[in-house]
């Protein structure tokens, strides 16, 4: 299952696209970006650019990034929602830091915390939530 290859929508702020561009490969392909409008329920001033584009992506490859670099190396959280199609990858919402929140089609969620799974069974959670439906 983690080899399966997802489409999926990414949520990210702008001044991480490039980055995320750079680390394209045949597992990981991204399509153009749009910008996202403000978040009229936010409580806070957000200073970030969101964006958003539609990710071709396998599991092991999301599962990789998600925990090398959205959790370690931003030290953010990451909310994998698969209630939509295409499901969303987010590192916008607010989910703390070094924890993956996993919203299956079903609307039942599970939180995982950075370092509790190895990226092979990360992988294999995320291409059964996300390939799944």
């Amino acid at each position: 299952m983690s080899d399966v290859t997802l489409a999926v929508r990414m949520d990210l702020p702008r001044e991480a696209l490039a980055e995320e561009r750079e680390a394209a490969a045949p597992g990981y392909q991204l399509g153009q970006e749009t910008a996202l409008p403000p978040d009229p329920d936010a409580v806070e001033a957000r200073f970030i650019e969101p964006v958003s584009l539609i990710a071709t992506v396998t599991a092991a490859m999301l599962a990789w990034r998600i925990v090398n670099h959205f959790l370690v190396k931003d030290g953010r959280g990451v909310l994998i929602d698969a209630r939509d199609r295409p499901p969303l990858v987010s590192r916008l919402e607010d989910v703390p830091a070094g924890y993956i929140v996993l919203i299956r089609a079903d609307g039942s969620s599970e939180a995982l915390a950075a370092g509790k799974t190895d990226d092979a069974a990360l992988a294999e959670l995320i291409g059964k939530v996300l390939g799944a439906g």
